[in-house]
């Protein structure tokens, strides 16, 4: 191992916290003074250190993980047949091929350490360092002021409150999984988020429960990303494809609450996907913790964590009916006939044929009020002599559709005449043939559209005599 120099005189002072059943206090402290330009491990003698830590802390603190059967009767044999002290050990672990892969920093010249106390507080704490810690520490190992395997021992016999009591949970929890040979990397971090819950019975209850059940152990849901991403929320499908967690319920991390909180979706068979729809406000951040329990509570699955990231890149981009328009602009994403819907009344533009229909109207398929036939009135008839100068009548429509109201304006040659018809129902008839015999009367007919498509008849009575004044309407 590259030996790690001391180039002042180093006083360091580790710290035990003894506990009884009602009080934690501080107990007299251990000071190691060396001289040398190397630390002398075997100069530290006193054992409140070695009464702190133990085996099983020292490959949480490291590796985060449980050690074998065989890794605990290596470093015990040391302890005990060798007189070996848990510094040693803490030492011996700073030439294994396993540090070294995992914090090469520490192995070259310039030492950077911060890698190694982020993961330290992680590991044995479940939390991150606070800033003011971070910086004392780095700059005290980048110094060569303290070895990193002193540091985890003093961090180890510093801790006070909250962190003591998850220290020493989590070397229970080690040393259990340990006897149990439940020795994978994804068990112990399942069993550590439960007791970062601050339950430790139902840390102990899932240990119980996967070293009685090792086919459901390492179970976890299937959850994927469902679409976009926004700020606010993220749609997710959970799934599982193992019969052995059927009939339990999905359950998500509520970070800010800091717990679990169990939806009332049920994973009930291999082709269930449960569709959910998440707000930011619960996982807060970039990751999101999904695991399966019965409605007891009882943890069953381990979790599955996914990241949660909102795109860079335009947030929809999803077409689902590939009709050109995205859904987030498409009123009506499933059908590719269909994206807008002009005046708001469920029918497509493109089938709807009455576009300005007025919110909350009664419809039929086709967007329109229930067809009701349109009432006319006004002047249907009209009289003209032969000589005379054109005639203008008006013709009123009443029609409860939208925008029928009106007539369907038109130019219509007669037998005797010219009818010309505007939108407003204004009609205007003009004689067209002096080929008529005096005292005779002629009849011109003729059928006229309203706007909705109903029809009325509109007859003109021509006298055959010239008549003594111009008449326009009878």
């Amino acid at each position: 191992m590259k030996k790690l120099l001391l180039i002042v005189l180093t006083l360091v002072t580790f710290f035990v916290i003894a506990e009884d059943d009602t009080n934690a206090t501080k107990e007299s402290n251990t000071t190691v003074i060396s001289t040398t330009n190397e630390i002398n491990t075997s100069a530290v003698t006193t054992t409140s250190i070695i009464q702190k830590a133990n085996i099983s802390t020292i490959y949480l603190a490291m590796f985060n993980r449980v050690p074998d059967k065989a890794g605990l009767d290596y470093w015990e044999k040391k302890i005990n047949d060798e007189n070996w002290t848990i510094i040693d050990v803490s030492n011996s672990f700073f030439d294994q091929n396993e540090t070294k892969e995992l914090y090469p920093e520490l192995y070259k010249d310039s030492v950077d350490s911060v890698k190694l106390i982020t993961n330290i507080y992680q590991n044995l704490f479940n939390r991150y360092p606070d800033g003011d810690g971070l910086a004392y520490w780095d700059r005290q190992i980048s110094a060569q002021l303290i070895s990193p395997n002193l540091f985890i021992l003093s961090i180890v016999n510093g801790a006070i409150g909250k962190d003591i009591e998850f220290l020493a949970s989590a070397e229970k929890i080690s040393k259990d999984l340990s006897s149990k040979n439940i020795l994978v990397p994804e068990d112990f971090r399942d069993v550590l988020n439960i007791l970062s819950d601050g339950n430790e019975e139902l840390a102990f209850n899932y240990i119980n429960y996967i070293a009685n059940e090792p086919a459901v152990k390492r179970v976890r849901p299937t959850v994927t990303i469902d679409g976009n991403v926004t700020k606010d929320q993220v749609q997710i499908k959970v799934s599982s494809s193992s019969s052995l967690i059927f009939g339990l319920n999905v359950s998500i991390f509520n970070k800010p609450m800091d717990r679990w909180d169990m939806s009332n979706n049920k994973i009930s068979s291999a082709s269930d996907i449960i569709e959910m729809v998440i707000s930011s406000d619960i996982y807060s951040g970039e990751e999101l913790k999904v695991r399966l329990q019965d409605e007891s509570e009882n943890i069953t699955s381990g979790v599955t964590t996914i990241t949660v990231k909102v795109s860079k890149t335009p947030l929809y981009t999803l077409d689902s009916d590939g009709d050109g328009v995205l859904d987030r602009g498409d009123m009506f994403p499933h059908d590719a006939n269909e994206s807008r819907d002009t005046d708001g009344d469920g029918v497509g533009d493109n089938a709807d044929e009455c576009n300005s229909t007025p919110k909350d109207t009664v419809i039929s398929a086709n967007g329109c009020p229930p067809d009701t036939k349109a009432t006319f009135s006004g002047d249907l008839t009209g009289t003209i002599h032969r000589g005379d100068n054109p005639v203008t009548g008006q013709i009123t429509v009443t029609d409860p559709n939208d925008g029928e109201a009106g007539m369907n304006p038109k130019t219509l040659t007669g037998i005797y005449g010219l009818l010309v018809v505007e939108e407003s129902g204004k009609w205007t008839y003009s004689l067209t043939t002096a080929n008529l015999t005096s005292g005779l009367i002629y009849t011109d007919k003729f059928n006229l559209a309203s706007k909705g498509g109903d029809y009325v008849g509109l007859t003109m009575i021509i006298n055959g005599s010239v008549a003594d004044t111009n008449s326009t309407t009878p």
